[in-house]
């Protein structure tokens, strides 16, 4: 992967798990559609770097301040207080689980780095399976767009994978910004 991208991969990585409300799947996607699975998972790696970093400064911010970390979260699209109130009691009561399906549910990650550092938690083992939860996610989406990629490929249409994957991601958020409470 040249550094562009990757640095591209890791900031958007990095905001998201801050305040930023598009995930990373999305250039993760798109860059295994465009180059293979290898370049994907580069990708997935660096955004997960980026997501540990985020992670960690909402985490520690969060820590000194909650309320006013929950006011900020409360203003990004598609996440409302409810939802914050909710990701803190699941983190409250089995934090290791919440944090690994979170991303699987559509609970933005910036919620469960806020609430383990609002409730104290430590830190490392908060990253060490952050990055698991993370790094798992964004794989099973480097896979599932290696495998339109491949099935496209079989009838001579791999080109057409990046721009329906795009389509895709547009659609997906008019749901889920839709869908979500705000």
């Amino acid at each position: 992967m040249r550094p562009i991208p990757a640095v591209l991969v890791f900031a958007w990585g990095a905001a998201e798990a801050v305040l930023f409300f598009v995930v990373a799947d999305v250039p993760i996607t798109l860059m295994t559609a465009r180059s293979g699975f290898r370049t994907g998972l580069i990708a997935a790696l660096w955004a997960t770097g980026g997501a540990l970093l985020g992670g960690a400064l909402l985490y520690l911010w969060a820590g000194a301040d909650a309320g006013g970390v929950d006011r900020l979260l409360d203003l990004v699209p598609a996440v409302s207080a409810g939802q914050i109130a909710a990701v803190r009691q699941q983190m409250a009561e089995e934090w290791i689980t919440a944090t690994l399906a979170g991303g699987f549910r559509g609970d933005p990650y910036k919620l469960h780095a806020a609430a383990a550092g609002a409730q104290g938690l430590s830190l490392l083992p908060f990253l060490a399976i952050s990055a698991i939860a993370r790094l798992s996610r964004f794989l099973c989406s480097a896979a599932l767009s290696q495998a339109l990629t491949w099935v496209l490929r079989r009838f001579g249409r791999a080109r057409w994978a990046p721009p329906l994957i795009g389509i895709f991601w547009i659609g997906f958020y008019a749901w889920y910004w839709t869908w979500m409470p705000w």
